[in-house]
């Protein structure tokens, strides 16, 4: 249990890095090797922040994962962030290029494309959800938990 956010991390990290396009680091070492962890800003976002609990994630792996992104070793990520106990613990922005090849400073007001992200992670937490024995049936419809999306087909409402 207590290895969730870090392994979440790494696959985010893991499914970010398909990209085929590598860039070149925009980071210079110095500011690589300077990097430390500070504990989020806590925003009007409806996260409280925290410094990471030392018993359950461990504060020198979450700042190698930022370094290794700063090197340019995960091309176009950029952003982690990492919730543990219900708060937020890591949250980190990084220049780099859009999807368009436009550079942009990312921070947490920039627009971000998600790409096929989304259906990777829904993909996976059903798959969690149906080993705990939340969900019975994959094959159901992901609408039957939010009916307020739930709307008939445009030719049912013109019946």
């Amino acid at each position: 249990m207590k290895r969730k956010p870090i392994l979440l991390l790494f696959l985010f990290l893991w499914l970010a890095s398909c990209q085929t396009i590598q860039l070149e680091p925009e980071y210079s070492l110095a500011e690589i090797k300077k990097y430390t962890y500070k504990t989020p800003i806590e925003l009007d976002d409806g996260w409280k922040t925290a410094h990471p609990d030392p018993q359950s994630i461990s504060l020198p792996k979450l700042e190698d994962g930022v370094r290794a992104v700063l090197r340019g070793e995960y091309p176009r990520i950029h952003s982690i962030l990492v919730a543990s106990g219900g708060k937020l613990i890591l949250e980190e922005y990084f220049a780099g290029y859009t999807f368009e090849g436009e550079w942009k400073d990312y921070d947490y007001n920039t627009p971000h494309g998600l790409g096929s992200i989304s259906k990777s992670l829904t993909s996976l937490i059903f798959g969690i959800a149906h080993d705990q024995q939340r969900i019975e049936d994959l094959d159901s419809s992901i609408l039957a938990w939010y009916p307020k999306y739930n709307q008939p087909d445009r030719a049912e409402k013109e019946a």
